[in-house]
């Protein structure tokens, strides 16, 4: 039996401080093994979340001639155009992330792809001083079509355009995508391929 070691921080206390459909904020008070404090530690949470913490996917579709494909997107925080990999949340209870990947990607795009074929590029947690998840990153090697228009509902989303790797490669070194789940997935799709 080993020990098992305190956590450097303890939780004093946790309010809700407002929540959406997809967000969970809080304040936490909380104290360091030093004694420190620090009251009202914003924390983000998504709604769902599964029991290893991952909260969102992040999907690259790759044709079967080895295009990629990145979404143009609005981001009103940054008031930013951006090139981005389809993604999106898990439903609450939801478990398998490339199920919910796949989900995404058919929902952003009109694109399919087979739970067989997807390929896992990991995880990675994007500010994880402030927001308590992770997200779980995929490639879908041989999209096809569905004939279905994509969901553009959501304020800002945009259309697919199909880039050879390098082509895309080349947007995320000069800095044309900023999104770090994009540049994670493609980056290590690349990797992979190479």
């Amino acid at each position: 039996m080993t020990d098992k070691k305190a956590p450097p921080v303890t939780l004093r206390r946790r309010r809700l401080a407002t929540q959406n459909s997809k967000w969970d904020v809080f304040w936490d008070d909380i104290t360091g093994a030093d004694g420190s404090q620090v009251d009202s530690y914003l924390v983000i949470a998504p709604r769902g979340r599964s029991t290893s913490n991952i909260g969102g996917v992040s999907i690259l579709p790759v044709l079967p001639d080895g295009r990629v494909g990145l979404v143009r997107n609005y981001r009103h925080p940054l008031e930013l155009d951006a090139w981005e990999t389809p993604r999106g949340f898990l439903d609450p209870g939801e478990a398998d992330t490339a199920a919910a990947a796949l989900r995404e990607l058919e929902e952003e795009t009109g694109y399919t792809g087979e739970r067989d074929k997807v390929i896992s590029l990991g995880t990675f947690a994007q500010e994880p001083s402030t927001i308590a998840a992770m997200s779980a990153l995929f490639a879908a090697p041989d999209c096809r079509t569905t004939g279905k228009a994509p969901d553009l509902s959501a304020p800002g989303l945009g259309e697919i355009r199909f880039f050879a790797l390098d082509e895309a490669l080349a947007l995320a070194d000069r800095g044309a995508i900023q999104d770090a789940a994009t540049l994670l997935t493609l980056y290590r799709y690349a990797r992979q391929r190479r």
